[in-house]
């Protein structure tokens, strides 16, 4: 069939094939292309002398391979478009994540479940490969695609991680279904059943593990301040628990150095046993110190291993003074007095900042002014003479704020929303309270113009509806080696609120105050040799160093060796050699066991020996050891909320035919539209250098060139 659509400036030859001829020039053009190839073509082959002596089924051989050329070349001229219906059929995925974690063979009959997992799954993938894509995950902490076989080592199971990444990595994929195998057990993220509805497939849940309760007594947790102070009592509650034990009496010892330093009995009188026992400790020691609460075994019991944790306490010797001064009540004087004194390693007194003298500033490490004013200048000048830090929350006058100038109209706001700036560098804040940033209720600020100053950096700026702005909230700044901050915005407390509506606790609230509060007032390291360590970390983290060596001038330089030594508790070395990185130094040394571990790191440079020492406590992650009961019944709720089937490990065949016989895992298949110009073509050129080709053989045979 032949279909023509014309008008004065389009052409459209339709032929009801797989691809489409566009002519987007008029259609006239074509007629004079013809027009032109007839008029070469005649000229040089009717009633031309030199072609008498050919035939005239010759000549008009000749006739026609030159209009052909010379038309084919002509249209180059003109704009053909060639459209071209590609269809590409996706098959669809089937997703199998495999629950990599301790627990699933923390059990007797590990050998047996890791043979079995291992089988199979690989015969499931085969027969399911020859309808369907799959692709495999492994999960535990973090979900990662398949890159080795399961260890079944990871320390903790975080199943609303696994979710996450599917819907990050997998949401524009023709997904099928999600095979889920797993014990049940998770220990760390939110309910995983809050994170499903968004899924638009089914999960198919393979269930691994012992649901049967056995005789278990274990140590719950433990609640102690992260720091005591040199020479005072500290409290460390401990909280026991026991199942399907009645009427026996345990101990609970408390180690420090590997001694037994206190003892305390408890007794288990009912099934479900829970119950909390308090010890008084001294804190004797300055620095980390590593203690380990146990309670007694008893016979028959399976699962020892919940049965002690560690946990750790940082005496320190001294307490950093923070003085917090407010003009008028507030509600932000009471979210901030709550959250300073959450952390005891501070000690915050408050004063009325309208009767306070400023002569009585050099006892405090920081200083923070609410309702800042005019009247306060003198205060603000005093505090930089004596290089003591200070930060200015919710200004009453917009002069003289440090890190930023505004040019205001008076009396006038916006209500404005908050991001997270991710080029602050000063000190890091977790994904947690980045989130609750963006979310977090809107702030009443200044409506006018901002001009930040250049050494100033921002943590929280503004965000106008959808449009994030460069306009500060929280901005951070030094003159003469006094650090100071601003916070302009008044509304401040609603943050702590909503913190404890959305989580139950103020810690994302604390940690914003806190984070800033010890940047603030952390004393600078004059040191010409610094090394940062961190002095607790887990058995799953990774032990980073960076150090920084300085000249006379304060300038950094890496031209000495940087040597590292480090000890276990057994008086075991290693020893390590820092690597040089930029004009700084750096050292990953990677995951250690769990102990106690001592460093020392030296440098030397013109002539002087500098060291650094210290302690490191790595502990052991035993939340997958915590709890082996296996949580069927999460499995069971996956499965039936996103319609899909609950199956046990020994019953993979039936798994495979649901798979298979599944009518709403199908294939998708999109269409899509190749557009090319006449003029890119290869093969038209190749057709044209044929036919002149062919037409200049024949000439130059018969002598007619």
């Amino acid at each position: 069939m032949f279909a023509a659509a014309c008008s004065p400036n389009f052409f459209l030859l339709d032929l009801q094939l797989p691809s489409k001829i566009i002519f987007q020039s008029s259609w006239y053009l074509i007629v004079a292309c013809l027009a032109f190839a007839l008029i070469v073509s005649s000229l040089l082959y009717y009633k031309n002398k030199r072609n008498n002596e050919l035939s005239n089924r010759f000549v008009f051989i000749l006739f026609l391979l030159r209009f052909s050329s010379t038309f084919l070349i002509s249209t180059l001229l003109l704009n053909i478009l060639f459209q071209n219906h590609k269809n590409e059929t996706e098959k669809p995925v089937i997703l199998i994540a495999l629950d990599n974690s301790l627990s699933l063979v923390s059990n007797p009959d590990s050998n047996e479940v890791k043979s079995l997992i291992s089988e199979n799954i690989s015969s499931l993938e085969k027969e399911i490969q020859k309808k369907y894509q799959t692709k495999t995950i492994h999960f535990g902490k973090e979900a990662k695609a398949k890159q080795e076989e399961l260890n079944f080592s990871e320390k903790e199971s975080d199943f609303e991680n696994l979710f996450n990444s599917i819907d990050n990595n997998y949401a524009n994929q023709n997904i099928g279904a999600l095979v889920f195998l797993s014990d049940g057990i998770y220990n760390k993220g939110t309910n995983p059943l809050n994170n499903i509805n968004k899924f638009k497939f089914p999960i198919y849940s393979i269930a691994v593990g012992d649901t049967n309760q056995y005789q278990d007594i274990f140590i719950r947790d433990i609640n102690h301040n992260e720091v005591a102070y040199l020479g005072n009592n500290f409290a460390v509650e401990i909280n026991v628990g026991a199942k399907k034990i009645v009427k026996h009496q345990a101990t609970i010892n408390l180690f420090f150095n590997n001694k037994v330093i206190q003892s305390k009995p408890i007794n288990i009188n009912k099934d479900n046993f829970l119950a909390s026992v308090i010890f008084t400790l001294s804190a004797n020691e300055k620095g980390l110190q590593a203690y380990k609460a146990q309670v007694s075994y008893i016979d028959g019991e399976k699962n020892v291993s919940n049965n002690q944790k560690d946990f750790t306490i940082d005496v320190i010797d001294n307490k950093e003074k923070i003085l917090l001064l407010s003009n008028s009540p507030h509600p932000d004087i009471a979210a901030l007095k709550q959250s300073i004194e959450s952390k005891s390693n501070y000690s915050l007194a408050c004063e009325n900042g309208r009767l306070f003298n400023s002569s009585y500033l050099k006892p405090y490490a920081l200083i923070i002014i609410h309702g800042f004013n005019n009247n306060q200048v003198k205060l603000i000048n005093e505090c930089k003479n004596q290089k003591i830090p200070f930060w200015i929350i919710n200004p009453e006058t917009t002069d003289n704020l440090p890190g930023v100038k505004l040019n205001v109209s008076l009396n006038k706001f916006n209500e404005n929303e908050s991001y997270i700036d991710e080029n602050f560098s000063l000190f890091t804040i977790s994904p947690e309270l980045k989130k609750f940033v963006k979310e977090a209720p809107a702030l009443k600020t200044n409506f006018g113009n901002y001009t930040g100053i250049n050494s100033a950096s921002s943590l929280i700026k503004q965000k106008i509806g959808q449009i994030e702005t460069e306009n500060p909230i929280l901005i951070f700044s030094e003159y003469n080696n006094c650090k100071c901050a601003t916070f302009i915005g008044e509304g401040l407390w609603k943050w702590r609120m909503r913190n404890f509506v959305e989580k139950g606790n103020q810690d994302l609230f604390n940690e914003l105050v806190s984070k800033t509060v010890q940047y603030l007032s952390v004393k600078k390291d004059k040191s010409f040799f610094r090394i940062k360590i961190p002095n607790k970390l887990f058995e799953n983290e990774a032990l980073e160093i960076q150090a920084e060596l300085y000249n006379q001038s304060y300038e950094l330089i890496n031209e000495a060796e940087l040597s590292f030594n480090l000890q276990d508790s057994s008086k075991h070395e290693f020893d390590y050699v820092f690597s040089k990185k930029s004009n700084a130094y750096a050292l990953n040394i990677g995951l250690l066991k769990p102990g106690t571990y001592t460093y020392r790191s030296t440098v030397k440079f013109n002539g002087e020996v500098f060291t650094k020492q210290g302690k490191i406590i790595v502990s052991e992650v035993a939340l997958e050891k915590n709890n082996l009961v296996a949580n069927h019944q999460l499995l069971i709720q996956l499965a039936n909320k996103t319609e899909g089937q609950f199956f046990h490990l020994k019953d993979l065949s039936q798994l495979k035919q649901a798979l298979l016989n599944n009518e709403n895992i199908k294939s998708i298949t999109y269409s899509e539209i190749q557009e090319s110009y006449l003029i890119d073509l290869k093969w038209w050129f190749v057709i044209i250098l044929l036919l002149l080709s062919l037409e200049w053989l024949l000439r130059k045979n018969y002598l007619i060139i």
